[in-house]
């Protein structure tokens, strides 16, 4: 499976992210990622410029397979993102710390997503959207598009500065067993 976006993590941010919300097994964890993104040859690149992870008190509940953040600190990573000519693309980022490997959305998190993203294009203009899902050793990624009315999730595939930082997609392999390339 070609994928035409591209997530593209500084040197030595992809690392901090994952040890931040993966350090505690015991609950989901989430963070925002403020990017650009750029249409480049046919791709989509979302350069990471921001990361914002919530605290304790950012979140109304978490367990091992759910969380709830608090709308406060969404609609405060809103606000910046709106203010700011340096981004235009909203990320969101949760763990599933209880998937060793493979690692994928839940209906309740594409149901999530789906209802942010319409919001997103009733409230805002030009602002993008995508998701990402951590395991413990692996990642999905979707860019949200709206085409013909309809909410459509793209494959993304994340990049690094260095090879060293690279984790592994669990949509590398499709059903036809195809490697995701980028």
């Amino acid at each position: 499976m070609k994928t035409s976006c591209v997530i593209k993590f500084r040197n030595g941010d992809l690392r901090l992210l994952r040890e931040r919300l993966l350090e505690d097994l015991s609950h989901e964890y989430f963070a925002i990622l403020l990017g650009k993104r750029r249409n480049i040859g046919g791709k989509t690149i979302i350069t990471i410029h921001d990361i914002k992870i919530p605290g304790n008190r950012d979140y109304n509940g978490q367990s091992v397979a759910s969380l709830n953040i608090k709308k406060g600190f969404v609609h405060q990573a809103l606000g910046e993102l709106t203010n700011r000519s340096d981004v235009d693309t909203m990320i969101d980022v949760h763990t599933h710390p209880f998937s060793r490997k493979h690692v994928g959305f839940s209906g309740v998190d594409d149901g999530d997503e789906k209802r942010f993203f319409r919001f997103l294009k009733e409230k805002f203009d030009n602002i993008h959207y995508a998701s990402i899902v951590f395991s413990q050793g692996e990642y999905s990624a979707i860019l949200w598009s709206l085409k013909k009315r309809q909410i459509l999730p793209e494959k993304a595939v994340i990049k690094t500065q260095i090879s060293s930082e690279q984790i592994l997609s669990s949509d590398r392999l499709t059903k036809r067993g195809q490697k995701c390339v980028s």
